[in-house]
């Protein structure tokens, strides 16, 4: 897929967006290349671009128009300054001269002239089923197009020309159609377009590709995600540690593939991995088993459970990997974590990761971080958790890794002082939104500084406190960095899907409790 310094962009923070109702054109001089086109070049985000192509860019896509108006944009850019390079997205609709449906789209912008995505980049996704379910009217069936190409291929060839005569590099990227538009389209004129087309200059063909059969890579059936757009610069850098680019993406005179073929290779998917996710707390073998209190030998016993069902515990890291790099999860992979970060944790449940080579990842309230007798810095007593110390010791095993439960938005109310009291991290009463985001973010601020003193890389997976979190919670996290976000929503099937950053999304999990017997363990985690 991508190379390392693209692959950074996973996660990226990004400005408040504006209020223009379309991006106007920058000052001369202000970049050194632009992404043209229609819904396809708005999923294109400048610094995915600025990393493939080592240049600055600015989105100047245009949500409602056609190839006779890219051409006279390219126009007005190459003739007014010299351009490094310029981007040009085609869709299918402009391959078919007939209008897109207006569906979702953006209604504000970013800085880069990127539509402001940020809430629906936010959004859980879980299994194309489920989503498919939760967005039926933005699928439905589609009447099949007409192929009627030869205003885009003049327009085309005007682009082509204008770059030429200014030195300015041209890129021409067909991007991916959903399925319910290719659906009845006819193949042997799509074919003769992608000839012609290839004709005048290579291009990057990925009208029809995996992402076609798999709704969750598109917004809706006209908008494709940034997250696809974001695939498809990884493919075309070449990474060879990444899955294929699909069959006919480097399309050059002589060498174009059908649109027939595309269609059959199409249809094998990208890979995809059942991930269960298994939640615990404390341990106290003198304390009477609950929701939140377990004995060491349950514990032991479901270990040896997963053991000999041939389950294998997995990192946030490797996780990570799969979505970025398509680099494969060991079969029937399950996720280990503990909430809080309990001195038990380290004192009863890691000797027994130790013991039998199993991962897990502690979920950490940093303000509690080596607190092992008293609730911050009042009297209140405190079941103890574990500190830098531990915390050292456990994550140089190479079996545990320690990740965000916030920093201090898990209070406990009776112990806490004053009204703003947060015991999770839903917003306040009344709070603004600019206010929730300002809070989340100097949050996070604290917890990453936490971890530097521990010595740890900045969290990018955050458990929900109680599992409460709203649409908002998310676009804030993902706005400082963090990459996945879990609840204790056991009925929600994670499903990771490569190259999908939202599949990482409001993952579910069982809290496995003094109620959780053997086949109930064994029921949830069972791969279909």
């Amino acid at each position: 897929m991508a190379t390392a310094g693209f692959l950074l962009l996973r996660g990226r923070s990004r400005q408040a967006p504006s209020d223009a109702a379309e991006q106007p054109i920058p000052e001369p001089g202000a970049y050194e290349a632009y992404v043209i086109g229609g819904r396809g070049a708005s999923a294109f985000c400048p610094a995915a671009l600025n990393n493939c192509f080592g240049c600055s860019f600015y989105n100047l896509s245009r949500e409602n128009a056609g190839p006779a108006q890219y051409a006279e944009l390219a126009e007005t850019l190459v003739k007014r300054e010299s351009l490094e390079r310029l981007v040009l997205v085609l869709d299918l609709f402009d391959l078919t001269g007939s209008p897109a449906p207006k569906l979702n789209a953006p209604k504000s912008y970013l800085p880069d002239g990127l539509p402001d995505r940020s809430r629906e980049n936010a959004e859980s996704i879980g299994t194309l089923d489920t989503y498919l379910e939760d967005h039926a009217a933005l699928f439905a069936a589609q009447a099949a197009p007409v192929v009627h190409a030869e205003v885009c291929l003049q327009a085309v060839r005007e682009i082509r020309s204008l770059c030429a005569e200014t030195g300015t590099a041209l890129t021409v990227i067909l991007s991916p159609a959903c399925r319910q538009l290719l659906s009845g389209i006819d193949t042997a004129a799509l074919t003769d377009a992608y000839a012609a087309l290839a004709e005048d200059g290579p291009c990057w063909n990925f009208q029809i590709c995996p992402l076609s059969y798999d709704e969750r890579f598109f917004y809706d059936a006209a908008h494709l995600r940034n997250d696809a757009a974001d695939l498809l610069l990884g493919w075309m850098q070449g990474d060879p540690a990444a899955v294929p680019a699909p069959r006919g993406a480097d399309c050059t005179a002589g060498q174009e593939d059908t649109a027939e073929n595309m269609l059959l290779a199409a249809r094998s998917p990208l890979p995809t991995v059942r991930l269960p996710i298994l939640a615990y707390h404390h341990f106290d073998d003198e304390a009477e088993e609950s929701d939140t209190i377990l004995h060491t030998d349950t514990f032991e016993r479901q270990m040896l459970l997963l053991e000999q069902e041939g389950f294998h515990t997995v990192s946030p890291s490797q996780v990570l990997d799969f979505v970025d790099k398509g680099i494969p999860l060991p079969e029937k992979p399950v996720l280990i974590t503990f909430d809080d970060g309990y001195l038990s944790n380290y004192t009863a449940a890691f000797p027994i990761l130790r013991q039998h080579g199993m991962q897990a990842t502690i979920f950490v309230i940093g303000c509690s971080v080596g607190h092992t007798q008293y609730y911050k810095d009042t009297t209140y007593p405190l079941t103890p958790h574990f500190g830098q110390a531990e915390i050292k010791e456990m994550t140089d095993s190479g079996l545990v890794e320690i990740q965000s439960h916030t920093y201090d938005m898990h209070q406990w109310p009776a112990y806490e002082q004053g009204d703003a009291i947060r015991r999770n991290l839903l917003p306040l009463s009344g709070e603004s939104e600019a206010d929730y985001l300002q809070a989340v973010a100097a949050d996070t601020a604290q917890q990453d500084a936490l971890f530097a003193q521990c010595g740890l890389t900045p969290g990018r997976v955050l458990a929900f406190p109680e599992g409460q979190h709203v649409l908002l919670s998310d676009v804030a996290l993902r706005s400082c960095g963090i990459r996945a976000t879990m609840t204790i929503d056991e009925t929600r099937q994670n499903e990771l899907v490569f190259g999908l950053d939202q599949s990482l999304i409001d993952l579910g999990r069982l809290m496995v409790t003094d109620e959780t017997d053997d086949a109930a363990l064994l029921e949830y985690l069972r791969v279909d």
